[in-house]
Parts: C-alpha cells; sequence; structure tokens
C-alpha cells in the first residue's frame, strides 16, 4: 500500500506539473500574441497619426505653391493663422471682449493692403511721386520707387519714433532713439513696399498683414480688458443649488425644535 501511495502521489504530482507546464505555455503563446497585436496596432495608430498630420501640411503646402507661388507663404500664413485662432479661442472662452472688431479691422486692412501690393500700386505711387520730384535713375527705372518709398516712410517713422520717444522717455537721449529706431523701420517698410509683388505673392502678404494686425489687435484688447475672476468663477460655482441648498438648511433648522441643552 505504501508503494501504491507513492505511485499515486508521484503520478498526481506529474499531472499537476503537467497542467502547469501546458498552462505556461499557453500563456506566453498568448503572450507573444498579444505583443504582435500590440506591436501591429501600435503600428496602424502611427499610421494615422502621420496622416492626420501629413494631410494639413500637405495642404498646406500645396496651397502655398499653388495659390501665392511658394511653399514658403503656405507655411507662414498657416502658423500665422494658427496662433490667431489660438488666442481667438483662448479669448471667447475667458470672455474677453473686443474680439470681434479686432478681427473685423484686421480683415480690413489685410484686404486693403492686398490690393495695393497685388495690383503694385504702392510701387507705381512711389514712382510717380519721384517722376513728379524729377526723382529718377536713367536707365534704372526700377530703382526710383525704392529710392522714393525708403525715403518718405522713412521719414515719417523718424517723426512718430521721436514722438513716442519723447513721450515714453521724456528726455533727449530716448527721443534721438526714438528719431533713429523710427528711421531705420521706416526706411525698411518702405523698401517692403516698393517691391511689385505679382497678385499671387500681393494677396498673400495682404493676408500676412491681416493676420498679423489680428494678433496686434488681439494682444491689446487682451492685455486691455484682461480676465473677469469673478465672472469665470460664477460660471463654474453651482450657485443655484448652494443658494437651494442654503435655504433647504434654514426652513429645516426653523421647523426643527431644539432640545435641552445638558
Amino acid at each position: 500500500m505504501r508503494t501504491q501511495f507513492r505511485a499515486t502521489r508521484d503520478a498526481f504530482l506529474n499531472v499537476v506539473r503537467a497542467h502547469v507546464a501546458l498552462a505556461r505555455a499557453e500563456a506566453e503563446d498568448i503572450a507573444d500574441e498579444a505583443k504582435q497585436v500590440s506591436v501591429l496596432g501600435c503600428l496602424g495608430i502611427a499610421a494615422l497619426l502621420f496622416i492626420a498630420l501629413l494631410l494639413p501640411i500637405g495642404l498646406t503646402l500645396f496651397l502655398g505653391e499653388a495659390l501665392f507661388g511658394s511653399m514658403g507663404w503656405g507655411i507662414l500664413l498657416a502658423t500665422l493663422l494658427g496662433v490667431a485662432v489660438a488666442l481667438t479661442a483662448t479669448m471667447l472662452a475667458l470672455e474677453v471682449k473686443g474680439v470681434q472688431s479686432s478681427w473685423i479691422g484686421a480683415i480690413v486692412v489685410g484686404v486693403i493692403f492686398g490690393i495695393l501690393f497685388a495690383g503694385s500700386f504702392i510701387n507705381e505711387l512711389w514712382r510717380q511721386v519721384g517722376v513728379a520730384l524729377g526723382i529718377t535713375f536713367g536707365a534704372e527705372q526700377g530703382a526710383t520707387p525704392l529710392v522714393v518709398g525708403v525715403a518718405t516712410v522713412g521719414i515719417i517713422g523718424a517723426v512718430i519714433g521721436l514722438i513716442i520717444g519723447a513721450r515714453v522717455g521724456g528726455n533727449a537721449k530716448r527721443a534721438i532713439g526714438g528719431l533713429f529706431g523710427g528711421l531705420l523701420v521706416g526706411a525698411l517698410v518702405g523698401a517692403f513696399s516698393s517691391n511689385t509683388f505679382g497678385f499671387g505673392p500681393g494677396v498673400a502678404t495682404g493676408i500676412a498683414i491681416g493676420l498679423i494686425v489680428a494678433l496686434i489687435l488681439l494682444g491689446y484688447r487682451f492685455s486691455k480688458e484682461g480676465v473677469d475672476v469673478e465672472r469665470l468663477k460664477a460660471r463654474f460655482t453651482p450657485q443655484a443649488s448652494i443658494d437651494m441648498t442654503k435655504e433647504t438648511i434654514e426652513w429645516v433648522r426653523e421647523r426643527t425644535p431644539l432640545g435641552p441643552t445638558s
């Protein structure tokens, strides 16, 4: 009987070991299958994310090349638009006033400059001013708008810089600094405005200027109006429920007799 008991025990242990080994082997196979499925699933998700990034980026570059003659315009305009949309969404979420008026002003400015640059009207204006003033350069007629634009806008910028420097700084040093700063900025703007962009780049320039103006106006209104913290807090506070609960507590207290204190 002892021998039979040992044989039965060994057989039982062998069966248990066999089941454990089988379960372990199946678990390893299942783990391998799970790893394979996970890798393939991650690869599929990565492909979808790649497509989600590729389509808008590729479309931006394609539209920049097709409409404005350069993929750089697509990158620049998409970047400005993205920043403007993000700032607009933030201001709307925080209920900051002035979003609509800022966009209206920016659109008007963008349309005006788009028309001026697309038709090269500013270049023609500088050329006509140069001809009227007798500022010509012989065969180099293209240099006339550049010189007139740089001189005219540079002088205007210098005057504006002088006024701003005198008001902000309140001394001669700041005024002179504003004078030279305005002169430099005005000269650069004048040189830029004297270019003949063509229709596509001219329209893109107008759109870029409009978006930049939108960012400036939105930022100004954001800094001026600020965020009404109390109003924002009230939007996320269940004040009606709180008031109702307080009224209920007071109602219960009025109708509940207090027991004797000991």
